[in-house]
């Protein structure tokens, strides 16, 4: 593990610290994917624990205070390489920069867009609309996130051991190879 690798993890994908949650296994529903939230701060021992592969730390992208986000992030989970190169060819088209990350077993990759500045979610929400592909999550996947009863659904961050798939996930270039953390996020 770098030992930027924490601050790098934090400036990208951390927007709210005061909540996240764990991939583990669910009994009732038998999978091993389920996420349990913790209402604790999500601090940078738990981040370590993330990249050492000893928790696998979800995070929900939104500031409820704010209703901004960092990033925009598609979830490709289709395992169809053609899925990936449909939503690459969405950012080419749109201008957006992004890092691809291995997500999972086989081919399932999440391509992240980051803003220099957070920004509305219903914005980005719109930019989700103007480039929808069938079968392609998108996050953030509400316009809005109430504080009292709704905390929109998670998603894993990069770099951690994935419980169900039993690999690592990792950041790629855009010709498929691995590249650190600091590589994919810093350039």
């Amino acid at each position: 593990m770098l030992p930027d690798a924490v601050p790098l993890l934090r400036e990208r994908f951390v927007h709210r610290d005061d909540v996240y949650a764990v991939m583990c296994w669910h009994a009732r529903q038998k999978r091993d994917n389920y996420y349990d939230r913790v209402f604790e701060p999500l601090t940078d021992a738990v981040l370590t624990a993330h990249l050492q592969g000893e928790v696998t730390v979800a995070i929900f992208p939104t500031d409820i205070t704010t209703q901004t986000v960092k990033f925009c992030c598609w979830d490709v989970d289709s395992e169809l390489e053609i899925d990936l190169l449909k939503v690459l060819a969405v950012c080419d088209r749109l201008n957006l920069s992004r890092v691809i990350e291995r997500s999972g077993r086989g081919n399932r990759w999440h391509v992240w867009h980051f803003f220099d500045q957070p920004q509305p979610i219903r914005e980005v929400r719109k930019l989700a609309a103007s480039c929808s592909l069938d079968g392609i999550d998108f996050f953030p996947e509400r316009d809005f996130v109430l504080d009292d009863f709704y905390y929109e659904l998670p998603i894993k961050i990069p770099c951690g051991w994935h419980r169900k798939d039993h690999v690592w996930s990792s950041f790629l270039d855009v010709d498929g190879h691995e590249v650190s953390i600091q590589d994919a996020l810093t350039s």
